[in-house]
């Protein structure tokens, strides 16, 4: 016995109702895969934004390191030269206690009375050499006013010449050393100076460096 089959056009309504109903429980899936893709695109999207900006810190702070490495570097070189500054400036305070020494030394002797009393005892000596030859001019002439005051004296004359010179003689040496010993000082004194103002350079230098390089570096921090 054949098996019972419907009419055609009864069948084709039957498949498209089966259709509709296939279509209505397959639109919810569509739906939700939809909203997954759509999801999935905006993760990938905020994945390649936070990837770009790690990237972009990523080399912020390759640079900030590599900044730093300079500045350390730099700051390394700038204190080895204000410790070889220090020492020099120590060197040079020593060099300065030696030439205060001189110099009070030398202002000590430029000032010594000795000088200034062989300037006078020579000065002395010339006048009293003087007083001496008329004295004994006039002495002489009393004592024998027939004699030739020439020929009376000629020795005293001669002696007095003779102290003269020497007298004189002493006071150029003593005036001699006296300029020598001012010219010693005016040199110690202008070294004196230059050394201090070095040594007043050399700790100017390494404050400025101090608030250059610390300073920055403790507001980072």
């Amino acid at each position: 016995m054949d098996s019972f089959r419907l009419p055609p056009v009864i069948e084709e309504v039957l498949d498209a109702s089966d259709e509709l109903c296939e279509m209505k429980e397959t639109r919810p899936i569509m739906s939700q895969v939809f909203q997954l893709m759509m999801e999935l695109a905006d993760s990938r999207e905020v994945s390649q934004r936070q990837e770009e900006n790690a990237l972009e810190l990523q080399g912020l702070l390759e640079e900030e390191r590599l900044a730093s490495a300079h500045q350390a570097e730099s700051f390394t070189r700038q204190i080895q030269r204000l410790q070889g500054g220090a020492s020099e400036a120590q060197g040079r305070d020593s060099d300065n206690k030696d030439l205060s020494g001189k110099v009070e030394k030398l202002q000590r002797d430029t000032c010594d009375e000795d000088v200034y009393l062989a300037v006078s005892d020579c000065e002395q000596v010339k006048a009293d050499a003087y007083i001496t030859l008329s004295e004994s001019a006039d002495r002489k002439q009393e004592d024998r006013p027939s004699e030739d005051p020439e020929k009376i004296c000629s020795s005293e004359i001669n002696a007095v010449k003779i102290q003269l010179r020497q007298a004189e003689e002493t006071a150029l040496k003593v005036q001699t050393q006296c300029g020598g010993l001012r010219s010693d000082l005016q040199d110690l004194q202008r070294l004196y100076d230059g050394n201090r103002r070095l040594e007043f350079g050399v700790a100017a230098v390494a404050v400025v460096a101090i608030l250059v390089l610390v300073v920055p570096s403790f507001s980072r921090a």
